[in-house]
C-alpha cells in the first residue's frame, strides 16, 4: 500500500540515520582537507603568494562522503570483511584511495577543459600537476586509515559500545573493561 505510515516512517529513519551518518563523514574529512588547506596556505605565504581554496576543501570533504556512502552500498572494498581489522582496514582504505585518485583525475581533466589547458599535461609529472596529484592520493590514503578502523572496530564491536568507549567519561583515568557502562571492581 502506497500510503503505509509505518513503511513512510522506516523511510524516514532511513533517510534521518543516512543524513547523519553522511554528516559524520562529511565533517571527518572536512577537519582533514580543511587542515592540509591551513597547512599549504601558511607554506604558500612564506613566498607571499596568496592561497584561499577552503570552499573547494569543504566541497571535496563532501564529495569524499557520498563517494564513502556509495562505496558502502555496493558494498566496495568488502572483500576482506571476515579477516583481521588491520587487513580490512587497509583493504578498504586502499580500494576507497584508488576511487577518490580517480576523482581527484577527472577534476583535473575538468579543470584544463575549463581553463584550455592540453589534458595530457595534467598528468605529466613535470610542473607539479601530476605530483600533486600523486601526493593528494596518500593524503586521502593517510585520511581513509583512521577513519576505516573506527568504522571496523564499531562494526566488530557494536557501533554503540565504541562511541561509549570513545566518549565517555573514564573511572581512575582508564577504561573499565566489559561494559563500558559499568564500573571496573579492582
Amino acid at each position: 500500500m502506497p500510503g503505509d505510515p509505518t513503511k513512510l516512517k522506516r523511510i524516514e529513519k532511513r533517510i534521518e540515520s543516512e543524513m547523519k551518518e553522511y554528516a559524520v563523514i562529511a565533517a571527518y574529512f572536512a577537519f582533514f582537507l580543511l587542515s592540509l588547506t591551513t597547512y599549504r596556505k601558511l607554506i604558500l605565504a612564506e613566498y607571499d603568494i596568496p592561497y584561499y581554496e577552503y570552499g573547494w576543501a569543504l566541497v571535496q570533504a563532501l564529495v569524499l562522503a557520498k563517494v564513502v556512502l556509495l562505496g558502502q552500498a555496493i558494498r566496495l572494498g568488502n572483500r576482506f570483511d571476515d579477516g583481521p581489522i588491520i587487513l580490512t582496514t587497509f583493504w578498504k582504505s586502499s580500494v576507497f584511495a584508488l576511487l577518490a585518485a580517480a576523482l581527484v583525475a577527472a577534476e583535473h581533466v575538468a579543470a584544463a577543459l575549463v581553463h584550455g589547458r592540453a589534458i595530457a599535461g595534467e598528468f605529466q609529472l613535470s610542473g607539479g600537476h601530476g605530483y600533486e596529484m600523486i601526493a593528494r592520493f596518500q593524503l586521502i590514503l593517510v585520511a581513509f586509515v583512521p577513519f576505516f578502523a573506527l568504522r571496523e572496530l564499531g562494526r566488530t564491536m557494536g557501533m554503540d559500545r565504541l562511541s561509549s568507549i570513545l566518549f565517555r567519561t573514564r573511572q581512575d583515568g582508564r577504561f573499565t573493561g566489559g561494559d563500558p557502562t559499568q564500573p571496573r571492581d579492582d
